[in-house]
Parts: structure tokens; sequence; C-alpha cells
């Protein structure tokens, strides 16, 4: 697929593209020494060049579309880890959906209302591409598949926002905040592949713990059975100890002659914008069961085990 080609050196080649930039110097950049040896005179009178918003649009334009060849770059560079997956669907929209919300992530909170409408687009239409409602995809050559058609999908969805960029009436300080950050570290190819690394293994890590199934602890007697982790709401000392989604698991002690007993653990907290994605498994795994929530058997130290508050 050609639009996954795209070498890692992609990012500096756009970054210096011939299209005005906030930082183009104008007319007069070619030669900054005239005859009479002012090259100062030159060079400030091209350093004072300022874009008009034209420009800065369809620089705009053009660098955004960039962001979405990067995309699928970095993208391509976790298929056989999504591949791996109990659910590829699920892992693809954590991978590929972490890529088209590292936008919102670094920029989400400081926007004006054009740039947010285009942030949003940008995200809606790469968790459309993805085909939540498709059959799951089982086997890696039909993975490899539906992961390369989702990722052209997030491609086109993304050029087709950028090119919708005059359309939603950005200020010229909101065409410069989407620059800038388009021209960062964070939204190169090397930038977005390790966001997406990481937001892949938080999914694995986390939401994909719900697909377990139960377990003898202890086969000889069967006392001890671990059951299919589920989702709770667990106060995090990280966070002020207020309560956040984690997947939780239930261990059942038989005794002989008693009732058996239910202990809790923390197998681990649900990271920052996978709560789709572990609603959408716990869906699955548990159809029809509430989330509980618990409180720290000790304060401060999740690992020394939940009590459930509610059921």
């Amino acid at each position: 697929m050609a639009i996954g080609k795209q070498d890692k050196d992609s990012h500096d080649k756009t970054a210096s593209h011939g299209s005005t930039s906030a930082h183009q110097l104008g007319p007069g950049k070619q030669s900054l020494v005239d005859s009479h040896g002012h090259g100062d005179v030159k060079a400030e009178a091209a350093s004072a060049h300022k874009p008009t918003k034209k420009e800065l649009e369809n620089e705009a334009t053009f660098q955004l579309g960039a962001y979405g060849q990067r995309i699928v770059t970095a993208y391509n560079t976790v298929k056989d880890r999504v591949g791996r997956s109990k659910s590829v669907q699920q892992a693809a929209s954590a991978a590929l959906g972490a890529a088209g919300g590292l936008l919102a992530d670094k920029l989400g909170a400081e926007v004006g209302k054009g740039l947010g409408t285009i942030i949003g687009k940008i995200t809606e239409k790469v968790g459309e591409s993805l085909g939540e409602k498709a059959p799951e995809i089982k086997g890696d050559e039909n993975a490899a598949a539906y992961i390369g058609g989702a990722g052209k999908k997030a491609y086109d969805a993304v050029h087709s926002v950028a090119h919708d960029i005059p359309n939603h009436h950005l200020t010229v300080a909101q065409l410069n905040q989407l620059l800038t950050f388009l021209h960062s570290a964070d939204a190169s190819s090397e930038g977005i592949g390790t966001y997406v690394k990481l937001r892949l293994s938080a999914y694995q890590n986390s939401v994909e713990l719900m697909y377990q199934h139960p377990e003898q602890l202890n086969p000889i007697h069967n006392e001890l059975v671990a059951q299919t982790p589920t989702l709770g709401r667990v106060p995090d000392p990280h966070r002020n100890n207020v309560p956040h989604l984690a997947v939780v698991q239930a261990t059942t002690h038989h005794i002989t002659g008693d009732s058996p007993l239910t202990t809790w653990a923390l197998r681990n907290f649900i990271a920052p914008g996978l709560g789709p994605e572990a609603n959408a498994v716990m869906a699955q795994t548990h159809p029809g069961e509430k989330i509980r929530d618990f409180k720290l058997k000790t304060a401060g130290r999740p690992a020394d085990g939940l009590i459930l508050t509610k059921s």
C-alpha cells in the first residue's frame, strides 16, 4: 500500500516543505546581501515577512495531510502485536485510535472552537475507520488485511479533514498553534510510533485481561479459582485516591464445610483514553454485569487487596 511506505525522514522533509510556514522569510530570502554590502537591511526586511492567513491555511492543510501519512506508517509498525491480541478490532481501536487522538491529547485543553472541531472530526473519523460493528477478525492474514484497510481509511479521513480547514475559520493564533504541533517531535513518525506502542501496551496489560478464562489455582484440591477479570472503580493513590476505572479479579476460596469466600485484587488501572475499549470488552465478556465499586484494604496500597463496597 503506497501510503504505508513513507520513511522516517518524511517528517523532516515535511517540515522543510516549500509551502509557507510561520518561519518562511519571504520574497527577499534568496539574496540577503545587495551590491552595496547592505546585507543586514535585506535580511531584516525578509525576516519581517509574516505569512497571510491563507498561506497558513495552505501550510496547515499540507502538514495535517502528512500527519495522516505518519499515523499509518507508525501504525504499521505495531501490526504484528495487534494481530496477537484476543480481539483484533479492540486492539486496533486502541492503537490507531491513539494515533488519531494524539493531537487531541497535546492540544485539546487549549484550543478554541475552530481547532477543537477539527480535532474532534479527526478522532471521530479515525474511530469510524475501524468499523466497530464488523465481525471479529480471526487469523493473521485476515487481521493484516483488516488493519491495512483501517489504516488507509484513517489516512483518507485525516486528509479529508485537512482539506476542509478553510471552512472552519481558524484564527491565525490557532493555525500557528496547530502548525507548532505538526512540526514538533510529538507529531513525527517516531513520536507517533512511541505513543501508539505505549497505548497498545496499556490496552494489552489492562483491558485485554478481561478475556482471560477462570483458572484453578490449586488443581489438586480445587479450592482456589481465579475468576474472569472484570471492571471496577478503585481509589487510585496516584490520583488523590479518586475512584478510577480498573480491571479487578475475584478469587473464590472453597473451604470444606463453609460457604465459598471471595477476595478481590487489582490487576491494573485503565489508562486515560481507553475507557471506550474497556467498556466494550466488559459488555462482551460480562454481558449485563454492572461495574462494581471498591475501597482499598490498606490506605494507599492497592496491592494489598480490595473490599467490595457495592454489588
